[in-house]
């Protein structure tokens, strides 16, 4: 019992501690990180722009429901595992500017979020910057020296960069929503490790056939026993006085 008191000692201090630190933060804070892409600037500014694909391609995102335009403007809301977040598309400029901006009240935070985008040697450079407000101190304290005032931007960034790649492996031309999640295993992946076997002369691993694992003619090559195989068994039944159903007495 003594020991468990000084430990909810210990955390009280820790929390009060934490509470007078972040009182003495900022409620604002101003962050940014920018990251060069290997694709179209009007191709990612599709992926940006179109917040109704964001569930399948960004980390975290659940769904995404459209809302009615607030005052003509694009609104959506985004549903986490812990909620949910409305927001407001409160400036766009094609291919150059993406403003999003939280409208939700009541919450800890708030802030709004700027893309802009620029064309870098042949790809995009995307620089993102967060307007952000925490208004609990406790948070302030945990986003400052502890979680790091710009993790959201990197996950977003890190998003942006897994459809590049994917978008890149399949050849495409211009980048699209996909499918399913970025966190799904089965979606192509540039950066990953090739899984082809060596070249061999059998005719199984023709180009034209569409797979070897599923080729009845790679399975048959393989369970097939080779000449040499044959030859060398039948040289050991000679030194050894074996006979097999093929071979004949001399």
């Amino acid at each position: 019992m003594r020991t468990l008191a000084y430990l909810a000692v210990l955390l009280l201090g820790a929390v009060a501690v934490m509470y007078m630190v972040g009182r003495s933060l900022p409620v604002a804070h101003l962050a940014s990180r920018g990251q060069r892409f290997d694709a179209p600037l009007d191709s990612v500014w599709r992926l940006i722009a179109d917040v109704g694909t964001y569930a399948s391609w960004r980390t975290g995102l659940s769904r995404v429901e459209l809302l009615t335009p607030l005052n003509g403007r694009t609104a959506w809301r985004e549903y986490t595992r812990r909620g949910s977040v409305d927001y407001v598309a409160e400036e766009m400029v094609e291919g150059e500017l993406f403003v999003a901006r939280i409208t939700t009240t009541g919450l800890p935070y708030g802030g709004r979020w700027r893309y802009e985008l620029n064309p870098d040697t042949g790809g995009t450079r995307v620089t993102i910057t967060e307007e952000g407000e925490i208004y609990n101190p406790i948070l302030r304290c945990l986003m400052k020296y502890v979680i790091g005032e710009t993790r959201s931007i990197e996950a977003l960034l890190d998003a942006i960069g897994k459809v590049c790649r994917a978008e890149r492996g399949r050849g495409a031309r211009g980048l699209s929503a996909p499918r399913a999640t970025v966190r799904d295993d089965s979606t192509p992946n540039a950066c990953a490790p090739s899984r082809r076997r060596p070249a061999t002369t059998s005719v199984a691993w023709s180009r034209s056939r569409p797979s070897r694992s599923a080729s009845p003619l790679h399975r048959a090559t393989r369970s097939a026993p080779s000449p040499g195989r044959s030859s060398t068994s039948r040289s050991a039944s000679r030194r050894w006085g074996w006979r097999t159903a093929g071979s004949r007495s001399r």
